[in-house]
């Protein structure tokens, strides 16, 4: 089947024998490149090429006017605004800034939809005074002398654009239609406007005027079965065309496409999230498919990264059409990153988090090491400090170096700071060896937009401070493409959407065919309302949903192959919503059609590693040995319980877990803090028989004491904030309710005395394993006599599960991390009744997060009910040694495998 492009190519050459007779007008550049292509094929002889523009360089290449940058319009608006209002009645720029890109684009459409200006602004103004009488809501509010004078703006701003010979784009289309009749007065070329569908107001009148002075021809790229369908969105704007335009009426439209109704396949795939989709582009593109055309077209452009990574390697021909936007990549976050951090800078410093990114970015950190020996050691003291501010005199040590002096001395002087930020860029693309090649692309990038930012500082008459200047930076970043070299003929094609104008692929993959998405919904960045809108003729979001229905149809009308995937995951905002366009392809699908839908799982091997088995050496068993003689804690050999690989991986080979730096209590800091405190509040009674009064005395020091043992973990974040507050509020609280528990049960008559507090022992066992002595070391949180009965307590912050406290065989402690607590008390008791006298203890654990259960015992479900359950007498500790024995006679055993139980807990 023919690409458009290439049928236009043969319909040209039928009436023309010279193509430089002819001027060619597309879409897109991209467009053009094709174009270019397909024209070398169809020529058997040397000629001189035609001219080719896109329609945005053709307009501008009519105009005397060029094109502004968004920068450069935003200055000008404002400038014009401040003219006009009056210095006591307008925003500031930063605020300007929040709704001066929506007076622009709506100041673009006027012209560009050839709008008298001064009608429809009076009307918006009329407008929105109504709106606020009735409405409390409106989120942003201007003096009524801003609604009179808006027309003025319109005027001034336009006034002050051209003094600097520029233009927005609708002024350039309005130009162009003033220089249109010269142009056409002094050309003899024939002009071709090649693969167009929705036009703006000013681009139909300049169509119209080539067609009717017989300088121009049109060539629409509509298929006959979207043309003949009367409610198909897809025909739309053609169809109003060839109902209004005076041209049509004597030479109506003929469509002989018909590629749309040819035979294809078209597969619709959901997918749970955007990666499984990128895995799917992978493996689809493995299947070879000689002398076919392929197009991956990305409904989400932030999803380029994930197809890239996801690749073929032995796919050597791709090319990515699209340019992908810098603010996505690592370097651009981080230099947005400081400009933030400077914005937000207080008296109290700047703010820890914001420091953290900027020092500890890649390249910077690699620096700064190189020229400041102090460097890391500062950066980790940041780091382990967690207060929301740094103090700027704390960071001096590593300002004495130039370049760390100009990424952390304050400046609120937009000027100064623009200047700062280039010296200190340069410096790094000068100095740093980390920086791959799109870093320093993007560094580049951001080089010269800063370059451009001064240049209209200098010219305009106002200042600015850091704030604004970060919003515009912000804003202009989003702005900045990477383009990417490749083959944009050959190959696979990676493009976004608008990139596939007028192009044609035997194989098309869609992504992201969302609702939302494709199409984009609405989004209306506009002050002018709905119904405004329509009655002037400017575009609403039923227009863009037209434009996108266009585009999707125009894109599988010649395709052979589609495949359309969607997100099917409903997650946050993502509703999981396939997008219309396949409900209409599924609903109303064509005869020729092979429809069909499947949903795409994403296998993903449950083990990264194949290692569950580690055999034992001899160097593993002296380790073990000198372990045991220093003494294994319960905890070491719980976890040998729970899963031997893993007590492998950490006791032998030393691997911990890694613990970033959090400002957020971790589970092992809240129970450091919560042992301290009650341990600090029962020390002076301990010996005594508890009375309600020293409970009374503890209740009322309990949120200084826990204040205080959380400073000594914090030490420069002395007021807990946040998600702290609320640990530390909730841990209060559940030990205000032990105590009163504990109270309640002594003022019953219930004797208590605590005897000891956080005991620590070191008992060895009587027996020697493999001919190693072998010490069991631990602590025990509190020893108490209650009633008559010695009783072994063992504090948990966390949540215990008191079935997980029944016990009946040894066994059951292999693979289950929840009866690690258990096992811990039966140590505990059998290392006491090994150092004391006494006849049996009682055990038992108490779990802050459910106080009021008291003290949660031990029950031995082989024992009668009638019998104390919780106690171990001398008998139990036997047993419990003989097992303690033969665990570490398993654990010093050479022919036993450290094996994995799969525990994934």
């Amino acid at each position: 089947m023919k690409p458009f492009l290439v049928q236009v190519i043969q319909r040209i050459q039928e009436k023309h024998h010279k193509w430089d007779e002819v001027v060619i007008i597309l879409p897109s550049k991209r467009a053009g490149v094709y174009f270019n292509h397909y024209l070398l094929e169809n020529i058997n002889s040397v000629q001189l090429a035609p001219a080719i523009y896109s329609i945005e360089s053709f307009v501008e290449e009519i105009s005397s006017l060029n094109k502004a940058t968004q920068t450069t319009q935003l200055f000008t608006l404002y400038a014009a605004y401040k003219a006009k209002l009056g210095d006591h009645e307008i925003d500031d720029f930063a605020t300007f800034l929040l709704w001066g890109k929506r007076l622009l684009n709506d100041f673009n459409d006027l012209d560009a939809y050839r709008i008298n200006p001064d009608q429809i602004l009076k009307e918006l103004g009329e407008f929105y005074r109504i709106e606020v009488v009735f409405s409390e809501e409106d989120n942003i509010s201007f003096p009524a002398t801003f609604w009179e004078n808006l027309p003025q703006l319109y005027y001034a701003f336009e006034d002050l654009l051209i003094e600097q010979n520029s233009a927005t784009l609708g002024m350039l289309y309005k130009d162009c239609l003033d220089s249109l009749e010269l142009y056409l007065s002094h050309t003899t070329k024939t002009h071709y406007f090649i693969g167009f569908n929705a036009l703006n107001k000013a681009e139909q009148d300049i169509f119209q005027e080539f067609l009717v002075e017989k300088k121009g021809e049109i060539y629409w790229d509509l298929d006959q079965y979207f043309y003949e369908n009367q409610y198909h969105a897809a025909g739309r704007f053609i169809r109003n065309y060839q109902k209004k335009w005076p041209y049509y009426r004597k030479n109506p439209l003929q469509f002989t496409d018909t590629s749309f109704s040819a035979a294809k396949k078209i597969k619709a795939i959901g997918f749970s999230g955007n990666i499984a989709q990128a895995h799917y582009v992978g493996d689809f593109l493995k299947k070879e498919s000689p002398n076919t055309t392929t197009a991956v077209v990305l409904g989400n452009e932030q999803l380029l990264i994930p197809v890239l990574s996801h690749l073929p390697i032995e796919l050597d021909q791709w090319n990515v059409t699209m340019g992908y936007a810098i603010d996505q990549l690592p370097f651009a976050k981080w230099f947005i990153t400081v400009v933030s951090m400077h914005v937000q800078y207080k008296e109290e410093g700047y703010a820890r988090d914001l420091l953290l990114k900027t020092l500890s970015f890649a390249p910077v950190k690699h620096y700064g090491a190189k020229i400041n020996k102090s460097y890391t050691e500062k950066l980790h003291e940041v780091e382990n400090n967690f207060r929301s501010f740094v103090p700027l005199e704390e960071l001096k040590p590593l300002m004495e170096n130039h370049f760390i002096n100009v990424l952390l001395e304050p400046v609120d002087d937009a000027h100064q700071f623009i200047d700062k930020m280039n010296a200190l860029l340069i410096t790094l693309y000068n100095e740093s060896t980390s920086l791959d090649e799109m870093s320093s692309a993007v560094l580049e990038c951001i080089l010269n937009l800063l370059t451009q930012i001064r240049s209209q500082l200098e010219s305009i008459s106002f200042k600015i401070n850091t704030k604004a200047l970060f919003m515009l930076l912000k804003e202009s970043i989003t702005l900045q493409t990477l383009d990417f070299k490749g083959d944009p003929i050959n190959g696979i094609q990676l493009m976004g959407m608008l990139e596939s104008r007028v192009l044609d692929f035997d194989r098309v993959i869609i992504t992201n065919v969302n609702e939302g998405i494709l199409p984009v919904g609405k989004n209306d960045q506009s002050f002018f309302p709905f119904s405004m809108k329509k009655e002037y003729g400017l575009p609403t979001f039923l227009d863009n949903d037209a434009i996108y229905t266009y585009h999707f149809y125009r894109l599988i009308q010649r395709a052979k192959e589609v495949h359309l995937l969607y997100n099917a995951k409903s997650e946050g905002l993502n509703a999981g919503e396939k997008s219309r366009f396949i409900r209409q392809l599924e609903l109303l699908a064509h005869p020729q059609h092979g429809f069909s839908e499947d949903q795409y799982v994403l296998k993903i091997p449950k083990k990264l590693s194949s290692l569950d088995e580690v055999k034992k050496t001899s160097p593993m068993i002296e380790h073990l040995a000198v372990l045991g003689q220093k003494g294994f804690s319960p905890t070491s050999l719980g976890a040998y319980l729970v899963d031997p690989l893993q007590f492998y991986q950490r006791y032998i080979l030393g691997i911990k877990e890694l613990e970033l730096p959090n400002k957020v209590l971790s589970h092992l800091t809240r129970g450091t803090i919560v042992h301290d405190c009650i341990e600090e509040l029962y020390v002076p009674y301990l010996g005594q028989r508890m009375q309600s009064k020293y409970y009374d005395k503890m209740l009322s020091v309990l949120p200084t004491t826990l204040k205080k043992h959380y400073e000594k973990v914090y030490p420069k974040m002395p007021t807990p904030e946040g998600e702290n507050h609320l640990i530390l509020k909730a841990y209060q609280r559940g030990i205000k309710q032990f105590f009163e528990q504990e109270k309640a049960l002594v003022e019953a008559g219930n004797k208590l005395t605590i005897l000891d507090l956080e005991k620590e022992f070191a008992v060895p066992l009587n027996s020697r394993v493999e001919g190693h002595k072998i010490i069991i070391r631990g602590k025990i949180d509190r020893i108490d006599r209650y009633n008559g009965k010695t009783r072994l307590i063992d504090y948990k912050t966390g949540t215990v599960e008191k079935a997980k406290l029944n016990w009946q065989d040894w066994q059951e402690f292999k693979g289950d991390y929840k009866k690690q607590p258990l096992f811990q008390l039966l140590l505990y008791a059998w290392a006491y009744l090994e150092i004391e006298e006494a006849k049996g203890v009682e055990v038992g654990i108490i779990s802050f997060k459910s106080p009021k259960s008291n003290v949660l015992p031990l029950i031995r479900k082989a024992l009668p009910k009638e019998a104390n359950q919780s106690e171990v007498d001398h008998q139990f500790a036997e047993e419990i040694g003989s097992y303690l024995t033969a665990l570490i006679s398993e654990l010093f055993d050479l022919e036993k495998s450290f094996v994995s139980l799969g525990n994934d807990n």
